[in-house]
């Protein structure tokens, strides 16, 4: 008798059936990965706009000693500066006294995961003789869209 020898053509559809299965466990835990990434990308561009406002504010303060008023030219450039960027809806400068003042960035574009009213940066600025100090920790944004220096240790 004659043995016929008998070669495998492709893969059966069990074999296709587990391999469309591993992607879509790779997908379900990759995309909210890169989610979290580029959140905290967009975070990071908020973080560069105030240290650039931290050393407007440092600038202001050492030539006059004290933070600048709301209405301040100062204030206004660092508004105008920080709502240039295409994550940041607005920004709201506000003098709290001779030292103090912060910078409200409200963020955008953030996905569908971050809700109306949890999406906001507050930026501490606290000025002394010879420096301003930036705190970062402020605001009602999530704790794991923060830069590592920006978020409350619980």
């Amino acid at each position: 008798m004659e043995q016929r020898k008998h070669y495998q053509q492709g893969l059966t559809l069990i074999e296709l059936m587990i391999v469309v299965a591993i992607i879509g466990v790779l997908a379900a835990v990759a995309l909210p990965a890169y989610q979290l990434y580029v959140n905290r990308a967009k975070t990071a561009e908020a973080i560069h706009f105030s240290d650039s406002a931290k050393t407007m504010l440092w600038e202001y303060y050492a030539g006059v000693g004290y933070m600048p008023e709301s209405s301040n030219y100062i204030a206004t450039s660092i508004e105008n500066m920080m709502s240039a960027s295409q994550f940041i809806d607005s920004a709201i400068y506000t003098k709290i006294d001779e030292d103090n003042s912060y910078i409200t960035a409200t963020m955008t574009n953030m996905g569908s995961d971050v809700g109306v009213g949890s999406n906001t940066l507050v930026f501490n600025f606290t000025a002394s003789a010879d420096k301003v100090t930036l705190d970062c920790t402020g605001g009602n944004l999530r704790q794991s869209y923060r830069p590592s220096s920006c978020r409350i240790d619980s």
